[in-house]
């Protein structure tokens, strides 16, 4: 993003409206101000009616999938409190025409295997 805010600040002229340099995937790109300004409003005016649900979505796909995965991880038991967590299976399969070795460990991973599904 760094790159990008200086080659805006080099193209730049007098005439060239003001922009924020942003992440949009992993592409650093440059958005109109106030546009950001006015997507920021609608996210504020979002959260005031409590429609999180659409302040959520309006800050966009990764702020999403960041809140999706905290969620997850947030919800999850620590290890040492889950009764009889080990290993249920271990399964080597060799592949003498490839020279590999595959390893399958199978962990229950209880709660959040059903979350996942």
């Amino acid at each position: 993003m760094g790159v990008e805010a200086v080659l805006a600040l080099l193209e730049a002229s007098t005439n060239t409206p003001a922009c924020v340099v942003s992440l949009v995937g992993n592409q650093a790109v440059r958005l109109p101000l106030m546009e950001c300004v006015q997507m920021t409003q609608e996210v504020q005016k979002a959260m005031d009616e409590k429609k999180f649900d659409e302040a959520v979505r309006l800050r966009g796909r990764s702020f999403e999938n960041n809140l999706s995965t905290y969620r997850l991880l947030a919800s999850q038991t620590a290890r040492s409190e889950l009764p009889n967590v080990s290993t249920i299976a271990t399964n080597i399969t060799r592949n003498e025409e490839y020279k590999q070795t595959k390893v399958i460990l199978l962990i229950p991973l209880m709660h959040l295997s059903q979350q996942l599904l």
